[in-house]
């Protein structure tokens, strides 16, 4: 450490640090940089920093050593080990940067040093060498970094996460020479804040506007591209996704692309029963940062989930598991309608978590032509009443499928004309309402059900004493 005596190196490591002096300025990561020297510093031999594919590992892993290396003179070495596939190969390869011979722990010995393995996740297998390894070398510090753990003795976990929104804008304009704006920091949201996004995304601004590449974000997997000297796995968001990918087992990347269809995330219930996952799945999925768990909910970073979804449209089950994924919705919107009315208090906030599943499952509906399946997700009167913030959606939603609900059950279609006479009325849209409302009282009339007369008195209630206006359904 500064200020202390420093054990020089000695055996047959070469006497020298050999760290990438990348030519782009670093922008932003000050506290992380703070944390990880800590760690070291505090006595952390064995640090590894985790995140998803493009959130800025490597370069962070770079800054910190740099910023440690008064701490280790002329004994720091960094190994990318992107291209090696082989994990008895690791510690040879280990050996060979060190310029040693023979057995490395022996090459090190108490020598005071640091090497920072980076790209490791295709090695995870090699841990217990590493480990290994620290062990005989009492002086000897690791950085690591991996879209997962290693999971050995030992080890500092140090989640790297996307940069803070303001540190993204500023990565932005400093690539792209532009001045920030609404458009940029828009831009930027909508790519996770993922450094590797950022970048590419500001290479682009050679032949688009921010605003241009705004409206393309659906093609973000490829539109976004780097120039030459990037490693293959960095030059588009796809290959830096599909790099995580190559390392799942075959059941891991079924659970990864199913979990797609949840573009609101989910609940441990949601997944099970939509995706067939279990607890061990979803755990390796966590660890390898392609899906996060926070507030009991797993979800995905979008730019993630769009190549899950590209990977869910190719799957044999992608129907049965979109339509469970619609009867999943339908049972939550069905108890959320029982828990409204018995009043309890967190169910509007949970209705708010869910309602982009809605969403998503009420378009696939009609997008399908399942007329019946996208009645029940808008037919419950109580939860559209509750939900101020998306009235006008439902709305819209009711007069899209009753428009084309004429061949289903009728008193499923009465109940929906019910539910958007109802919240016309609400608007105080009252002839709509009306209009509504009346076709609901026929249908029941029609079908010779008792209760028929029952809900025509309640209907006229419904337009009594509203404002002073007064209504009836004749």
């Amino acid at each position: 450490m500064p200020g202390e005596s420093v054990e020089t190196p000695t055996g047959a490591i070469a006497s020298t640090t050999r760290l990438p002096r990348p030519t782009s300025s670093f922008v932003g990561r000050t506290a992380e940089i703070g944390d990880i020297v800590r760690l070291v510093r505090g006595g952390a031999r064995l640090v590894t920093l985790t995140g998803s594919g493009g959130s800025g590992k490597t370069r962070l892993a770079i800054e910190a050593a740099a910023e440690l290396d008064p701490d280790f003179p002329g004994a720091m070495h960094w190994l990318n080990l992107a291209q090696l596939r082989d994990a008895h190969l690791v510690l040879p390869t280990m050996a060979d940067a060190l310029g040693g011979a023979g057995d490395l722990a022996v090459t090190i010995g108490e020598s005071r040093l640091l090497i920072l393995l980076d790209n490791f996740e295709q090695l995870v297998s090699a841990a217990p060498d590493v480990c290994a390894l620290l062990e005989a070398c009492p002086n000897l510090f690791v950085l690591i970094t991996s879209r997962e753990l290693l999971g050995v003795p030992g080890e500092v976990q140090y989640a790297v996460a996307p940069l803070p929104p303001s540190d993204a804008v500023a990565l932005f304009c400093g690539r792209s020479g532009l001045t920030a704006d609404e458009t940029i920091a828009e831009l930027c949201r909508h790519l996770d804040n993922l450094p590797l996004a950022v970048e590419l995304a500001a290479a682009r601004t050679r032949v688009l506007s921010p605003a241009q590449i705004l409206a393309r974000l659906s093609e973000r997997l490829d539109l976004l591209r780097a120039s030459r000297g990037v490693e293959p796995r960095q030059r588009t968001l796809r290959a830096a996704i599909e790099w995580s990918c190559q390392l799942l087992e075959p059941d891991d990347l079924t659970l990864f692309a199913r979990l797609a269809v949840f573009p609101g995330g989910c609940t441990l219930d949601g997944a099970e029963q939509v995706a067939g996952a279990e607890v061990d799945g979803l755990q390796s999925l966590v660890d390898k940062n392609l899906l996060r768990h926070s507030d009991e909910r797993f979800w995905m970073l979008e730019t993630i989930r769009e190549y899950a979804g590209a990977l869910l449209a190719e799957l044999s089950d992608e129907e049965q598991v979109r339509s469970r994924h619609v009867d999943w919705c339908i049972g939550f919107i069905d108890n959320s309608e029982r828990q409204l009315v018995t009043g309890r208090a967190e169910t509007v906030q949970d209705i708010q978590q869910e309602f982009a599943n809605i969403r998503s499952a009420f378009q696939w509906c009609l997008a399908t032509d399942r007329i019946a399946e996208a009645l029940r997700l808008v037919r419950p009167r109580v939860f559209w009443q509750s939900v101020q913030t998306h009235s006008v959606e439902g709305r819209e939603w009711m007069e899209a499928v009753l428009a084309r609900s004429h061949g289903v059950e009728p008193e499923l279609r009465s109940r929906v004309l019910a539910t958007a006479g109802d919240l016309l009325r609400i608007a105080c849209k009252f002839d709509d309402a009306t209009t509504l409302l009346e076709e609901a009282v026929q249908i029941n009339l029609a079908s010779r059900r008792g209760r028929s007369r029952v809900f025509l008195r309640r209907l006229r209630l419904k337009f009594t004493g509203l404002s002073g206006v007064h209504r009836t359904v004749r």
